[in-house]
């Protein structure tokens, strides 16, 4: 079966980004990134997209999950074969 990609630009921009109120340092508006994450994530759990992360030295991209509390990286996915 297809899976969607989605890429989050710099409201995801790392696997380190996922929980709710991690944004980047230099975000101006924080506020709404952590709003707009809200909207999202629970729909990228629901129908298991895969994140792209741009600027991530680690994951390429990942599946996401939430324990009841937190998002969180589920699973790496390698998408550059």
């Amino acid at each position: 079966s297809a899976r969607k990609l989605i890429y989050m630009a710099d409201l995801i921009p790392m696997a380190a980004h996922i929980p709710l109120p991690w944004v980047m340092a230099y975000d101006i508006h924080p506020v709404q990134t952590v709003q707009e994450k809200s909207e999202i994530l629970p729909r990228i759990v629901n129908e298991e997209w895969i994140i792209f992360f741009e600027h991530d030295p680690v994951h390429q991209a990942a599946t996401v999950q939430f324990d009841g509390k937190h998002y969180c990286l589920k699973e790496t996915v390698n998408i550059s074969e």
